[in-house]
């Protein structure tokens, strides 16, 4: 079969399939079925994206305080312990009181005495 034969016979088998009314709704159905299923997947996507957005957001949030709970409890250490080196308290009490290692409050010491 020539070329131009496989033209011709696809031409006419085009030329049934748009004057058969079935084949061409089903054409539209399964058309509008893969957009409804494409919208979808886009709106579940950006569904999920959003629950991972509030997720990654709460998370933070968590750590943040937990984070900031932490540096206060280390601050009202330090502050603890300056005021225990000026009020003579040994460096060994200071440690065990405060949970602050003994070069931190050395540290401290060493700082206090220098201002």
């Amino acid at each position: 079969m020539s070329v131009s034969e496989e033209m011709k016979q696809a031409g006419e088998k085009l030329r049934k399939l748009s004057e058969d009314e079935l084949a061409r709704e089903y054409a539209r159905a399964r058309e509008e079925s893969e957009w409804a299923y494409h919208l979808t997947m886009t709106g579940y996507k950006e569904m999920g994206l959003a629950e991972g957005l509030k997720e990654g957001r709460e998370e933070g949030l968590k750590e943040g305080r937990e984070e900031g709970r932490k540096e206060g409890a280390n601050e009202k250490a330090m502050e603890m312990a300056q005021r225990s080196i000026k009020a003579g308290i040994e460096v060994d009490l200071i440690v065990e009181l405060t949970g602050l290692t003994e070069q931190e409050v050395e540290g401290l010491k060493e700082d206090l005495t220098v201002t």
